[in-house]
């Protein structure tokens, strides 16, 4: 794990964490699914990160490693892709294994990577998305999604992040893109094609047939996630479209082709103007939120890879094939 001065990209440390049990053989994915598909994060204090040796570590500041726990079993299909997130004093990893048996979520006290609640999930197939949390009527809900390239009856399953208990489920297809919440629905679809599902997270056990609002049919593949801003819904799928529903109806409001955007795997973002960015180290897009596919900016780095870009502090940080890039205005302040 390597960690590099904001200000000017100087590298600061390089730390060699050791790997786990899992030598993989398989890179059918490319340079998108490696060792260290999973995005880190970090609480401010430690950063927590997943490798696809099967081993999660957390760093301090300095490069040093607090904790070091492996993850056993480890049947997971082609990689880890799925990302830690915080929740309170834990770091939770949702493993949906290709071996379904295997399939589990686990939270780790982030103090010193000891368990401190675990959910097995034997009828969970593979799947790459990372949790999304979400608060309903006060109280969290963790989303999972994961359902190995196929309908199944829980492709989205919704569990108290404190605990672990399982709060409702809902049949649909999940597999590398997480869900995503707007207009008090939650969207899920597979990223490989297929049926996209809006459901009301308001329920519990089976809400499949009760509190489903709307689906729709993909067309292409979309490894990325959805994302939700204001009342719209938006996807982009291979290899380029750009498509906008209207979040709490599932009505199309476009498509409309980002010609030649390097990637459709790095998931958006968006900003407090409604500024979407498809933002790649190769060709990028910046959208406008709304009713109109406005396009704003089209840049191009010439570096293209697939990871989502990072954002800090009103800049940009993107991961190219060669380099890492810096985006935005000049930066004066305290170096990082």
């Amino acid at each position: 794990m390597t960690c590099y001065r904001a200000s000017d990209g100087g590298l600061l440390w390089d730390t060699l964490v050791p790997p786990g049990p899992w030598l993989r053989t398989d890179f059918r994915s490319g340079p998108g699914g490696g060792y260290a598909a999973a995005t880190p994060v970090t609480d401010g204090k430690l950063i927590y990160c997943a490798f696809a040796s099967s081993v999660l570590a957390a760093m301090d500041f300095q490069g040093n490693i607090a904790w070091r726990k492996e993850i056993v079993p480890y049947s997971f299909d082609v990689t880890l892709g799925s990302s830690p997130v915080l929740y309170g004093d834990t770091i939770i990893l949702f493993c949906a294994m290709a071996k379904k048996e295997d399939s589990r979520v686990v939270a780790f006290d982030k103090a010193d990577g000891n368990v401190r609640w675990e959910r097995k999930l034997p009828q969970t197939d593979f799947g790459h998305s990372t949790p999304v949390i979400i608060q309903i009527h006060n109280k969290p809900q963790m989303l999972l999604v994961a359902s190995g390239m196929k309908e199944t009856s829980d492709a989205l399953q919704s569990l108290d992040p404190a605990d672990g208990q399982l709060l409702w489920w809902c049949r649909g297809e999940g597999d590398a893109s997480s869900p995503a919440y707007g207009q008090g629905l939650v969207y899920f679809d597979d990223g490989r094609g297929g049926t996209g599902v809006a459901v009301d997270p308001t329920g519990s056990g089976d809400v499949s047939d009760t509190h489903v609002r709307w689906t729709t049919t993909q067309r292409g593949e979309a490894l990325s996630s959805p994302i939700a801003v204001g009342e719209y819904l938006y996807r982009l799928r291979t290899p380029g479209f750009l498509q906008c529903w209207e979040m709490a109806t599932g009505k199309e409001v476009y498509s409309e082709r980002l010609k030649d955007i390097s990637t459709t795997w790095a998931s958006p973002i968006a900003d407090p103007k409604g500024h979407l960015f498809f933002a790649n180290a190769g060709k990028s897009y910046v959208v406008q939120a709304g009713p109109e596919c406005r396009i704003l900016a089209i840049n191009d780095l010439g570096d293209s890879n697939h990871p989502s870009p990072a954002a800090a502090k009103g800049r940009l940080f993107l991961v190219g094939m060669k380099n890492i890039y810096c985006i935005g205005n000049e930066y004066s302040g305290t170096p990082e």
